[in-house]
């Protein structure tokens, strides 16, 4: 298990168990957390964008084409920070991950 910690809209911070091999998204969707997430994963829809801290955006890498396609969409796009939740496998690499959820979605 890696730990991830997102915060919600509201300010509140989630520390959250997330099992190696699953996406980011998935992990908050479970969670409950309110992430719209409405294509379920299919990178189709940028309603999982995420906002991470900037040493995990550096850490994680940058888009591929076809997800910055969709992200640049988002509201609250920030090219040093957004992410598509549902492109992030969490593996040891992601263990401590820090994001937050944009103010507003698609």
């Amino acid at each position: 298990m890696a730990k991830i910690h997102i915060t919600d809209q509201n300010g509140v911070t989630h520390h959250l168990e997330a099992p190696k091999g699953y996406t980011v998204m998935e992990v908050i969707r479970d969670a409950d957390l309110g992430l719209p997430a409405i294509c379920g994963g299919g990178c189709d829809c940028a309603t999982c964008h995420i906002l991470l801290t900037p040493e995990w955006r550096e850490k994680v890498g940058d888009p591929d084409d076809f997800e910055l396609a969709l992200v640049e969409e988002a509201p609250d796009y920030d090219p040093a920070r957004s992410r598509l939740s549902c492109q992030i496998t969490v593996s040891d690499e992601t263990d401590g991950l820090t994001a937050e959820f944009p103010s507003a979605w698609l």
